[in-house]
Parts: C-alpha cells; structure tokens; sequence
C-alpha cells in the first residue's frame, strides 16, 4: 500500500516503556519470561526491591532479539484479537491522524444514506444508493455468507488503482462513500468500505477490525478486513474471493488493527530466546494497558 511503509517506520520508532520490577509490576497476568540482561544503563535490583523504570526504543529491542514483530502469538499465551496477537494503543502520529479524517467524513455522509434510505427514489448519489444496496443485501445473510457477501460485491464495485495515479499523491484515505463514487481504489479503500459495510449490516464492532499487515509473499504492505465468527477471525482480501482464515494466513505479519476505538499496536507480549535467564521480569506497556486479557 503506497507510503503505508513510511508510517509503519514513523510507529515502530515510537518510544515503549520497558519497566523493570517485580512480578506484580508487570502488565500481563502470566510471569514474564527469562530474558538477557539489561543495558549497563539499566539497573537490576533484588526481587521485591522497588526498581525505576529504564526507558528503550523499540528499535532497541528489536537489535537484542527480545521483542519482534511476530505473525502469531506463541501457543499457549494467545489472546481473541486476529492471529492470536495483543492490542495495545498505538502513540498519536499519522495513522490516527487517517482513520479520524475517515472517521469524519463518513459522519457528514450519515445524512446522505438516512435519506437516501428513508427515500429512495429522491437519493441523489448514485454512491449511497450501491453502498446501501450492498448492505441490504448483506442483511439478508447471516454468519460467515454475510461477510462473504459483502467482500465479493466491495471487490467487484472497486478497480484497483494505486493512489498515485488516481490522487497524483500517496497515502489518501477515502470514505466508503467516495471510494464507490470513483470506482476505484487501493487495498485500505477497499478494506475500509468492507469494515462500514459490514458494520451496518448488523456485524458487532467487537468483532470488526481493519488490519494493516506486512504481506511477505509480495514484500509489501497491505491492508485487510478481519471479521470474526463464531470464534474465528475471517480474512477478506480484495485480491480473493474467499475468506481466507486468520490462523492459516501466515503470509502476513500484523502490524496495526483499527476499530471504533481508534489504531492499536498488534504485537505478542514478548518473544524470547529460551536459554536466557535473569532473575528480571519485563512488561512492554505503550500509552495504556493492553486492551486483551492476558
């Protein structure tokens, strides 16, 4: 997805807080891991010591092989979020600064789809009328053929076409309604018009996400639509047809997930060399708690 791998660069910079403490200190609710020793910086005391809170990039942790980037979350240590990962809320920066531009347009366009809903036959945009067809007809489905049809009528309304030659720029994020208007699209407008379609064909937002992803397959970034059902996170891709299953697409490496909360780190709580032992417990915490259960 054009300039998504700039953004990704400008979160992954982002300064997480690594606190050394005791076993009640840390975030999750399961003892953390041995790891390697700190930097000579960072100062390690006796268990059941107060201990200060030493501060690292992630590019830091991810040098020591402490932390990474994972596609699944290690077994056993998993939480309900798509591909098993955590979701912590991401710091303010671009991302949020897209999703709320979305977020606001598709507010001044609610006027347009209640009386294009209430009167049809004085609807306007052509626009409104196909995205409220696509709901509708969503609506008459349940379960997993209600997301299956929404995903193949959004892939067969949109041409793909890169931001750059629809927008002479990079990185433009468009609402449902005016990505239908043009007809055409990258994958987030795709996956965006997926995410509002099927949250108004009655689909829970605890169970909706927008999942900005590294593809490895193609080395490229990408964004998804994550729909969960009966338990399972469902994949829609504008590239395929099908649901692909969030378990078995381990082409992708999750970065980011959206929903009505706003932009969420997707991440495994740490991932650690097994030979590793210290007697020092770590918790990686951004700017809140993480929103899973762990």
């Amino acid at each position: 997805m054009s300039g998504f791998n700039r953004i990704c660069e400008l979160a992954f910079a982002a300064l997480v807080v690594v606190v050394v403490a005791s076993p009640a200190a840390a975030v999750s609710k399961q003892r953390a891991p041995r790891l390697a020793p700190m930097p000579a910086d960072s100062v390690v005391l006796p268990l059941g010591t107060p201990a200060p809170v030493s501060f690292f990039t992630v590019n830091q942790l991810l040098d020591r092989k402490e932390v990474a980037p994972v596609s699944a979350a290690p077994a056993g240590n998993q939480s309900d979020e798509p591909f098993g990962l955590f979701e912590f809320r991401a710091p303010e920066g671009p991302l949020w600064v897209k999703w709320r531009g979305v977020e606001s347009a598709l507010r001044s366009e609610e006027d347009v789809l209640t009386q294009c809903r209430a009167e049809p036959d004085q609807c306007g945009s052509p626009a409104a009328r196909h995205f409220l067809a696509f709901v509708d007809e969503a609506r008459k489905q349940t379960g997993r053929a209600r997301i299956d049809t929404v995903n193949n009528l959004i892939n067969g309304a949109i041409r793909y076409t890169s931001d750059l030659e629809q927008h002479g720029m990079i990185d433009v994020w468009l609402s449902p309604l005016a990505t239908l208007a043009s007809g055409r699209g990258d994958c987030k407008d795709y996956a965006i018009a997926k995410y509002f379609a099927l949250r108004d064909a009655g689909v829970a937002l605890e169970d909706l996400r927008l999942v900005l992803v590294r593809d490895r397959s193609v080395q490229q970034d990408h964004a998804v639509v994550a729909v969960r059902d009966k338990g399972r996170w469902l994949i829609l891709d504008n590239r395929y047809s099908r649901l692909l299953e969030a378990a078995e697409a381990h082409q992708f490496l999750p970065l980011f997930a959206i929903d009505h909360e706003g932009v969420n780190l997707l991440t495994a709580p740490y991932a650690a060399l097994p030979s590793l032992e210290t007697h020092t417990d770590v918790a990686l915490t951004t700017s809140t708690a993480p929103r899973a259960s762990m």
